[in-house]
């Protein structure tokens, strides 16, 4: 049996990373065991990243019972997931994996978040030096994609695998609501994070274009602001355009009314270039509620998003391009409803929890037994 502490973030805030290690944890003691020690270093999604007074206390409270729970349970493999493309993320990590990874057997690193070798090359020397002690010769990588960047790789690692998201189906309680789709009126839904690095002012260029091509369709912009300045930004684009009418901001959605959302709409929209993604669980919810998805080639994406099977893939930045994509949903609603049918077979065969559970425990238990 080897006994993991899990070190790490679960909802709030609602985002990817926070809802994969609570479905990690859910998983079942197949040989083996896990312990939890939370983050909880932000609350909303739009504090991530950001310094506080509170998250230097919570800083030190995290590492105390970290070494408690080493102790108490046993644990000789830590699981920890690194930061991406965040500065003040990456000095948190350094200062906690210093504090405990020497107590430690064994260091599995699961790079929810992409891009923290991109950021240690920008810094200097002195700290470039201090952050690879922190982060050096894991021995195990988790990365979700073969396409984004080889962070276990650059710092050493002794294994890298690769093991895709896989999320509970909750498609049966709430498909009925699916019948709703198919109104003259389409129904576009974008769920996450609302920032710029989203793709959410990419994609209300495109809602101005197709406005002055008289299609008829909504857009639901589901989440939280990235920043105050950013809704302003947005908001003022809307009203500048007389979009008000079409675009909806319900803030963020959670439990039945999220899943409410993906069962009304008639296409996904991820036009992500966002600094640290990796694969994009909203994505992969979409799929489950036999959306077609279209998104951007950034990162992992593509290895989720199938152009032409599952979606349509389009590149980053390009506003026409989406717009292009959209319409071609509007205009063939079957030709859609074939590819949210497709990306809901891809979510059976490949991405449902079970298969996360058993992917994650078998690498797991590649590192040996407590």
């Amino acid at each position: 049996m080897t006994n993991v502490l899990v070190v790490g973030q679960t909802p709030p805030p609602y985002c990817g990373q926070s809802i994969m290690i609570e479905n990690l944890l859910r998983a079942p003691d197949s040989g083996v065991r896990m312990f939890h020690v939370p983050m909880k270093f932000s609350r909303r999604a739009d504090e991530m990243g950001t310094f506080q007074a509170g998250k230097v206390f919570h800083l030190f409270v995290v590492i105390a019972k970290a070494l408690a729970a080493r102790i108490r349970h046993g644990c000789t493999t830590l699981y920890y997931p690194p930061a991406g493309h965040s500065r003040n993320g990456i000095y948190r990590d350094i200062a906690i994996l210093l504090a405990i990874r020497p107590f430690f057997k064994h260091t599995a690193f699961h790079f929810h978040a992409g891009g923290l070798s991109e950021q240690l090359e920008a810094f200097p020397l002195w700290l470039h030096r201090l952050a690879l002690r922190a982060y050096r010769k894991p021995d195990l990588s988790i990365r979700l994609s073969e396409l984004n960047p080889d962070d276990g790789n650059y710092l050493g690692a002794t294994r890298d695998v690769i093991i895709p998201y896989g999320i509970e189906d909750h498609w049966a309680m709430y498909s009925h609501a699916a019948a709703a789709r198919g109104a003259a009126v389409k129904q576009l839904l974008c769920m996450g994070l609302l920032a710029e690095s989203k793709g959410v002012l990419m994609l209300l260029e495109a809602c101005r274009l197709l406005r002055a091509r008289h299609l008829d369709f909504e857009l639901t912009l589901a989440g939280r602001f990235g920043s105050p300045d950013f809704e302003v930004t947005c908001r003022a684009f809307i009203h500048r355009h007389g979009l008000q009418d079409i675009v909806h901001t319900p803030g963020v959605l959670t439990g039945d009314a999220k899943w409410d959302a993906f069962a009304k709409a008639d296409v996904f929209c991820f036009p992500t270039f966002y600094e640290s993604e990796t694969f994009g669980v909203v994505a992969l919810e979409a799929m489950q509620s036999s959306l077609p998805v279209i998104a951007t080639r950034w990162r992992g994406v593509p290895s989720l998003v199938e152009d032409g099977v599952t979606g349509r893939l389009v590149p980053t930045h390009d506003s026409d391009a989406l717009a292009e994509a959209i319409q071609e949903m509007i205009e063939n609603p079957q030709s859609a409803a074939e590819l949210g049918r497709n990306g809901r077979q891809r979510y059976c065969d490949s991405y449902m929890l079970h298969h996360y559970h058993s992917n994650m425990t078998r690498a797991l238990q590649m590192i040996g037994p407590s």
